[in-house]
């Protein structure tokens, strides 16, 4: 008898091809937990993940949360040059480059709602 996939359910800690939520202003700390967040469910077995937001899916989201909170820091960073908060201008190209990385452009609300926060988190970061 074949047994059951072992599943985790990890609320927004991964999301699966939509916008993650970053107004809280800690996109640097999920980041940091989601390695030792993968290893852990490895060793645990663990094979279906159902993320907070997106279709449930494998190991794999948390490598995709990762590539897209490195992406959207990437993009602030560049576009925020230090600053600690992105002009309309800035949020508008921010909103281009988040949706080239995912097409899907699932809760894209999100997108310009979290740019200040993460700019100022990086910011911060650099001082």
């Amino acid at each position: 008898m074949e047994s059951a996939p072992r599943a985790v359910f990890l609320g927004d800690m991964a999301v699966n091809h939509v916008h993650g939520f970053l107004s809280d202003g800690h996109s640097g700390e999920w980041l940091k937990k989601l390695e030792p967040l993968k290893s852990k469910l490895r060793e645990l077995g663990v094979t279906a993940v159902y993320p907070g937001h997106g279709e449930p899916g494998g190991l794999e989201l948390i490598a995709w949360t990762e590539s897209y909170l490195e992406a959207f820091r990437k993009a602030v960073l560049d576009l925020a040059e230090g600053r600690g908060s992105l002009t309309p201008e800035q949020k508008t190209e921010l909103s281009r480059r988040m949706e080239a990385f995912l097409p899907e452009n699932k809760l894209p609300q999100f997108v310009t709602r979290s740019a200040d926060p993460v700019a100022a988190e990086l910011a911060k970061a650099a001082n």
